[in-house]
């Protein structure tokens, strides 16, 4: 009988705007312990930030590996082929 390979998993949790100087003197002072529980047990890092440093791109980078020039998205609003480039589209559109 051959031992059966498990799958490792991983759990990516992300603060988006986040202070990382203020997170370290919160958890110092006792008052994020879970948060402090995590560091503990896992692996944590600071992210060097996308340019621009803005969060739909920012998830991109994290999502794909790759930048901004690479995945396309740079920001809030969308501009589709063919549209005048003074027309954008809102990326949270419900539409």
């Amino acid at each position: 009988m051959t031992a059966r390979k498990v799958a490792k998993k991983a759990v990516l949790i992300g603060l988006d705007a986040l202070v990382p100087e203020l997170v370290h003197k919160f958890m110092a002072e006792g008052r994020m312990p879970h948060l402090q529980r995590l560091q503990e047990r896992g692996f944590t890092t600071e992210v060097i930030p996308t340019i621009p440093a803005w969060t739909p791109n920012g998830w991109a980078c994290v999502a794909t590996g790759a930048n901004s020039s690479t995945h396309g998205i740079e920001g809030f609003l969308l501009h589709f082929p063919g549209e005048s480039f003074t027309t954008y589209h809102n990326g949270f559109d419900s539409r």
